[in-house]
């Protein structure tokens, strides 16, 4: 298949959610049963239909809301898993951006902000499609700095235990796995090879072959990293991923969101299929993925074009095969991309 695509530029109403042209973007996709896609925005779960009208908007209960995967119980029922970090960037008076927690503007480091007790208790939370939370789970034990980024569940319906794996992107730069009940089963540092996670930024599991497993996005090490289910290193995939920050699959591909402004694509063997909308030369922008000026006021970036990516941080994929990207930065950007 070739890497053609009709693109939707700016496809969803971001300006009906309230406060989303405030707020800087930094989120995950995900994709009902009927099709509609799920975001986050100023702490709200928020639902787009596939032609991109705003279809629901949740209460305020997260402090920002990062990657999101939905799951269905036994029932049929869909639930989301939402890794939330537990603090946002929000805009200063002295037209800067900082780390905003409980509603402060008090301005700290991330480490500073998570481990002195100022932050929202960094958290991962289970919610209907509404945002409305049913269950969280515990901060992994003998963890001093937790700041989840990424949810993958082994899911039931699927065959699988009910397992939850947990990607410690922003923390302690660990993978946490907990049973079905939400009890902590183990806690990783990398593969079995010796090397470290360096922000693993996103969990997935790929079912394309015979036997599920799971992706991890080691982002500042500019690579993948699989295992087996139970946790078993399998191997690493370097030199064709920059930055990657979250997945999705469609058919035989796997779709690698990269926040260096392109989207990576795999085959099933992890071969390279190519790059679509690549613009990296953007990431070299004084202030990307905003615009910053003389005084260092921070707006949104005049450098956003069409049919080329600027920061992609969320993917997801519907049942009609059409792909959807959500980008960080202020105000945030999604992009659909209909198959030729």
């Amino acid at each position: 298949m070739a890497l053609k695509w009709v693109w939707h530029n700016n496809w969803a109403d971001v300006a009906a959610v309230p406060g989303a042209s405030e707020s800087w973007a930094h989120h995950g996709l995900a994709v009902t049963g009927i099709d509609e896609i799920v975001g986050v925005h100023a702490g709200q779960v928020v639902r787009f239909s596939r032609d991109g009208t705003l279809s629901f908007v949740g209460k305020k209960v997260l402090s920002e809301g990062h990657q999101i995967t939905l799951v269905r119980d036994e029932t049929g029922v869909e639930f989301l898993w939402i890794a939330d970090p537990g603090f946002c960037m929000s805009p200063m008076l002295d037209g800067s951006w900082g780390i905003t927690v409980h509603g402060s503007n008090d301005v700290k480091t991330l480490h500073d902000a998570l481990s002195t007790g100022f932050a929202h208790s960094p958290r991962v939370v289970v919610t209907t499609l509404d945002g409305d939370i049913v269950q969280q789970l515990d901060t992994p034990p003998g963890v001093a700095f937790y700041a989840p980024t990424s949810v993958a569940v082994n899911e039931v319906r699927y065959g699988g235990t009910g397992d939850v794996w947990v990607a410690d992107g922003y923390g302690s730069s660990q993978l946490h796995r907990f049973d079905a009940s939400g009890a902590h089963i183990a806690t990783m540092d990398g593969p079995e090879d010796g090397s470290r996670f360096s922000c693993p930024h996103a969990v997935f599991i790929d079912r394309r072959k015979a036997s599920p497993e799971l992706y991890v996005a080691d982002r500042n090490n500019q690579r993948l990293v699989v295992f087996d289910m139970d946790g078993n290193f399998s191997r690493t995939i370097e030199g064709v991923c920059n930055s990657p920050s979250s997945f999705a699959v469609r058919g035989d591909w796997m779709l690698i969101a990269e926040l260096n402004a392109r989207l990576a694509v795999l085959d099933v063997r992890d071969q390279l299929v190519g790059y679509v909308g690549e613009n990296g030369d953007v990431c070299r922008v004084k202030g990307w993925p905003n615009a910053v000026d003389a005084h260092d006021r921070v707006s949104r970036s005049a450098d956003l074009v069409d049919n080329r990516f600027h920061s992609p941080h969320g993917v997801c994929v519907d049942s009609a095969g059409n792909i959807y990207v959500a980008e960080w930065l202020i105000g945030g950007r999604y992009t659909k991309l209909v198959p030729q």
